[in-house]
Order: C-alpha cells, then sequence, then structure tokens
C-alpha cells in the first residue's frame, strides 16, 4: 500500500544523499581539501538537511561502523522504488544512478556492511 511506497521513497532519498555526500567528500579530497575539515564544515556550520547524509560524514573519518542499514536492503528499495517509477513513468535520474552505484559496492564485497560505505566505492578511485 501507500506505507511501502513511502518507505521506498524515503530511502530513495537518504541513498540519494548519502551517495552525493560521499562523492562531493572524494572529489573535495581530490581538489586537496581535508575531508575531515569538509565534513565537520558541512555538519557543523552548514548542516546537511539529511540525517542519513550525517551518518556518513559522522563515520567517514572513524574507524568503526555501526550498521544501521545494511547496503543489500538499500540496493533492494532503491531496485523496487525503480520499478516504481517506471510504472508510474517517471524518470528518475538520480535514482537510477543511485541504484547502480549500490549495485557496484555489492559487487565490490559490501554488501553487509552500512550504506554508508559507499564511500569505499570512490576511494579506490583515488
Amino acid at each position: 500500500g501507500s506505507g511501502i511506497r513511502f518507505k521506498l521513497l524515503l530511502n530513495t532519498l537518504s541513498g540519494i544523499h548519502i551517495n552525493a555526500a560521499a562523492q562531493a567528500v572524494m572529489l573535495a579530497k581530490k581538489a586537496g581539501l581535508d575531508p575531515e575539515l569538509v565534513g565537520k564544515v558541512w555538519m557543523d556550520d552548514l548542516g546537511p538537511a539529511s540525517p542519513a547524509t550525517n551518518l556518513l560524514l559522522q563515520g567517514m573519518n572513524k574507524g568503526e561502523e555501526h550498521i544501521t542499514f545494511a547496503v543489500k536492503w538499500l540496493e533492494k528499495d532503491l531496485r523496487y522504488a525503480k520499478r516504481m517509477a517506471e510504472a508510474y513513468g517517471v524518470d528518475f535520474d538520480l535514482l537510477n544512478d543511485t541504484q547502480e552505484d549500490y549495485e557496484k559496492a555489492m559487487n565490490e564485497g559490501l554488501s553487509e556492511r552500512d550504506w554508508t560505505a559507499i564511500i569505499e566505492l570512490y576511494r579506490k578511485k583515488l
């Protein structure tokens, strides 16, 4: 019903936020900025709107990882949301790109890791 559709949309938005933040952090690093400082400024001074983004920023420089939602479960929800968008004739490029990135993360062995582990895809490219 409407509850599952809402859940899929909420998880889609959170997944997009986390993926975008991970890519932005890696771009910051490549551009010579300190990713830890960038993350701190975003959290403390600019305050990203997404609590999911804050999870990524808080955990990216700590050695510990608390699994709040596994990559495999988010990727599943993104696939279902993608099917929902297709069924309603909605072209949702951000959803499509994010689902593909989480599928890559699964193929890289990150399935059981927290959804913020998507940053590992971009770290490998540095």
